[in-house]
């Protein structure tokens, strides 16, 4: 099957999913791009990601704010302009720093979207229920190493 280039705007895209105090926009699956997933990330201070990891690598681009990132055993702050590859398995974790920030990410495979969009779909509001939040990411490979903001 030839390769066929894909254009999409802001119309073509799926609402935002509301994912732990984060708007969760999907501007590329998976299933679109083939390969690859681009998600945008955005939210007020202290929103993020706990310690975790996942059998895909994925970059972050930081946009706007400050992002702190647990790398494994080590912390980093990054500021727009700011580049983070994580190879597949590194634990890592993220939290939006004071102003809160926006942020791309890229997933060298899919299912980034497809977990986003579940934990959308079936936590409630406040999204506490932490064991169902395990049990959700643990059917995408997601593994929730701690509960704490990063490692």
């Amino acid at each position: 099957m030839p390769a066929t280039p894909i254009v999409m705007t802001e119309q073509d895209y799926a609402r935002p999913y509301a994912v732990l105090g984060m708007q969760v926009s999907v501007l590329a699956s998976g299933e679109k791009t083939g390969s690859y997933e681009i998600v945008q990330l955005a939210g007020d201070h202290d929103s993020g990601l706990p310690a975790h990891h996942h059998p895909w690598a994925e970059s972050f681009y930081i946009l706007k704010g400050e992002v702190e990132f647990g790398l494994g055993e080590d912390i980093t702050w990054g500021a727009p302009g700011t580049v983070i590859h994580i190879p597949a398995g590194v634990t890592h974790g993220f939290h939006f720093g004071q102003a809160g920030a926006v942020v791309l990410s890229v997933a060298s495979r899919p299912g980034t979207a497809r977990l986003y969009a579940s934990l959308d779909r079936e936590l409630s509001a406040d999204q506490s229920d932490l064991s169902k939040r395990g049990a959700i990411g643990a059917r995408y490979g997601f593994t929730v190493v701690s509960k704490n903001k990063h490692v």
